[in-house]
């Protein structure tokens, strides 16, 4: 009853065998080839990369060496992504004499690299406090030149003579004044005094932000360059069996 209701096509259908790829142990160690090429072409990249971040050197520029600290602290990602890629193998893994050569410099090279982010740490802290001390400075430099010039101001404003604001009034050069010539020269003097007061409230407003994002940027720089220290030792740590082989 139920081959009369169904096609004999579809009756008939078999399943499909599918064919599964045995990948034996040659291909998975050329596999671990490209994972170490990939490590080396990244290593690689990511120097020529520095070197190109590095010069020209500025050295005794706080500005220079906390945003070349800050790049290279940024990517310290990528660095040990080429790490271990490099390092990583198994037992099926074979590898060159040269190459373990050059595992071997590598290895002892991640332990350089630690303390080198280690030292990073007081040249952050230092580098800001400079950044800082000179952002004040020229703030107070400010302040003085807008003063001075304030105070330019003032004594023009008191020194003119009635004829003067006379002459002002006349012209339309000031408006919207009234009353006596010395009520409209202390018109004159608070108005610039406020003035002042919003210049000066708009240069600590910049202080502040330029102090909060100094801040900011250097808390996160010390704390990834302690975490990538930390990793890079892990790292010498870890490859201590491409040191421990004697190649002669």
């Amino acid at each position: 009853m139920l081959k009369n209701i169904i096609p004999n096509s579809v009756a008939k259908k078999k399943p499909r065998k599918t064919k599964n790829i045995v990948i034996d142990e040659f291909i998975e160690q050329k596999s671990y080839y490209i994972i170490a090429l990939v490590g080396y072409v990244i290593l690689g990249l990511i120097f020529f990369d520095y070197i190109h971040l590095l010069f020209p050197p500025k050295f005794f520029n706080p500005s220079w060496e906390i945003e070349t600290i800050g790049k290279i602290v940024e990517t310290s990602w990528i660095l040990l992504l080429g790490f271990m890629l490099v390092f990583y193998r198994t037992q099926q893994t074979s590898i060159k004499v040269g190459e373990l050569r050059i595992l071997s410099i590598l290895s002892r090279f991640a332990l350089f690299i630690a303390i080198g982010y280690f030292l990073f740490v007081p040249l952050l802290l230092s580098n800001a406090i400079r950044i800082n001390q000179n952002n004040k400075n020229q703030f107070s430099a400010q302040l003085t030149n807008q003063s001075s010039k304030v105070e330019q101001v003032f004594s023009q404003i008191n020194q003119a003579s009635n004829q003067e604001i006379s002459s002002l009034l006349n012209n339309g050069q000031i408006k919207g004044f009234s009353g006596s010539n010395e009520a409209i020269k202390k018109q004159l003097i608070d108005i610039v005094q406020q003035r002042k007061q919003n210049a000066n409230q708009k240069l600590q407003q910049s202080l502040r932000a330029k102090q909060i994002i100094l801040f900011k940027s250097t808390f996160k720089w010390v704390i990834g360059t302690i975490v990538s220290g930390i990793a890079f030792v892990a790292v010498w740590r870890y490859t201590s069996w491409a040191r421990s082989f004697r190649v002669e």
